[in-house]
């Protein structure tokens, strides 16, 4: 008799860890529930620190490695107006550490 078992990490979210993963995504496989936020919100990314110039898009942030993704609700009603204006533009947003602090986004950094 021949067993096969199935890797549970294979059918779980990548992002929320839900047993619902569904939509294949570079980093592994998510639910439709985090691909359409991840379609409509907004990136949110980590960053160490901003380079010296006029605006803060991503090619000019050094990565820290964190990153999550910002329902559009919850991006409009916690962001500041220019850092809004600035999501909105491309759905990313560089964020340094005092900001993801005050903004409460996770503190973790996925290894995966």
């Amino acid at each position: 008799m021949l067993s096969v078992s199935v890797s549970k990490t294979l059918t779980n979210c990548a992002l929320c860890r839900n047993d619902r993963g569904k939509v294949m995504r570079s980093f592994g496989i998510v639910c439709q529930d985090c691909a359409d936020t991840m379609r409509t919100g907004v990136i949110c990314i980590g960053v160490a620190k901003l380079a010296e110039v006029p605006s803060e898009r991503l090619d000019a942030c050094y990565r820290n490695g964190k990153w999550c993704v910002l329902s559009l609700p919850r991006a409009m009603e916690t962001l500041r107006a220019e850092e809004l204006e600035l999501a909105l533009q491309d759905r990313q947003l560089c964020v340094p550490p005092e900001r993801w602090m005050q903004l409460g986004l996770p503190n973790a950094r996925r290894s995966r």
